[in-house]
């Protein structure tokens, strides 16, 4: 989600900023509208997966080329550490204090809850097997596991064919159908893969934005990942369920398609202008999507649905721009100086 690149490279891909806006406003305004009932029951879960799908599109687009430009793994994992970790566990720790206090009453840990936030302070808890404190960190899971991989492809000199790895993934959901035991955080395998070959095909367009490879390529490949949705998301339910509830099945694969569309739209528009505002937001996009959910719990709701949101909007990009500077700048620093201090 977040990229530590100097200005000089952010500069130029302002488009990138602008879809993590996109993405960050629209997780913000479904889970806001969870508060309205009569507006909740016309937001379906989709919504909140299209601006899912959108950040793991950016963080695929410019994860690698922040490791090629290192040209050290070392240097990669220090400042993605730095990066990531010190505002998660700013997040982490507000959730534990809402749910310490009793003002999430819905919400309990358990009698497992030291092992749930041990887990949870690795941001691996998925993979662990324990629950997500924030359901949404799930997404950070998956970034984690994708910064495993490239940084795998990356030392055994394969990251640059990212095709064979993503028709290798695509296939592998395919297969993870049939495993239908394996879940992470109620999430299938064959999702999970899905998550990574969304991203890699994010890897897939900064090559063709980089002319690494054929506009070609990148519509056969494109063809592929839209068919393995089709098979994982529609076909294979429909076969089990002998074809009754197709509807609720294919509302998840318009959602994820309409992700890329918008994604690609944006990348074909990048040499344009785009409104600074929303540039802005996507610079503080990693605060606003993490904390957006504490002020969502804390800030009761005040007056009308439009009022109370604009007023949590207001606080959620006040909150973020400070985190910003004081949380998220220090650990990027970190990570650069660091790097530095060890020469790498």
């Amino acid at each position: 989600m977040p990229t530590d690149l100097p200005p000089k490279h952010v500069a130029r891909l302002d488009f990138l900023d602008v879809l993590r806006a996109i993405a960050a406003l629209i997780v913000f305004a479904y889970h806001a509208s969870g508060a309205f009932p009569n507006i909740a029951r016309y937001t379906p879960d989709e919504v909140g997966q299209f601006g899912v799908m959108i950040f793991f599109l950016c963080s695929g687009f410019i994860i690698p080329v922040s490791l090629e430009r290192r040209n050290s793994l070392v240097a990669f994992w220090i400042t993605r550490l730095c990066r990531l970790y010190p505002l998660y566990w700013v997040s982490l720790a507000g959730a534990l204090a809402i749910i310490s206090s009793h003002l999430n009453n819905n919400r309990q840990l358990g009698n497992n809850a030291i092992a749930i936030v041990v887990a949870n302070i690795s941001m691996l808890q998925m993979f662990a097997g324990y629950e997500n404190i924030i359901a949404l960190y799930y997404t950070l899971a998956i970034e984690m596991l994708f910064y495993f991989l490239i940084s795998v492809f990356f030392f055994t000199k394969v990251h640059k064919r990212i095709v064979p790895i993503l028709a290798i993934c695509l296939l592998c959901s395919i297969l993870a159908e049939n495993l239908s035991s394996i879940s992470f955080a109620s999430l299938p395998l064959w999702e999970v893969l899905i998550f990574l070959s969304t991203i890699f095909f994010g890897t897939l367009l900064y090559q063709w934005y980089a002319h690494e490879v054929a506009t070609s390529t990148v519509l056969r490949m494109a063809g592929l990942v839209f068919a393995t949705m089709i098979i994982t998301g529609v076909f294979y339910p429909l076969y089990r369920s002998h074809g009754l509830n197709w509807l609720p099945q294919l509302r998840p694969i318009a959602a994820w398609v309409l992700a890329y569309c918008v994604f690609v739209a944006a990348m074909l528009m990048r040499d344009r202008r785009f409104p600074r505002e929303l540039v802005y937001i996507g610079k503080i996009s990693y605060s606003f999507y993490l904390l957006h959910i504490l002020v969502l719990t804390l800030v009761p709701v005040i007056g009308s649905p439009i009022q109370a949101t604009a007023t949590w909007l207001a606080i959620v990009i006040g909150v973020s721009a400070l985190t910003y500077r004081l949380v998220e700048v220090p650990g990027i620093a970190l990570g650069r100086s660091l790097v530095q201090r060890l020469k790498l």
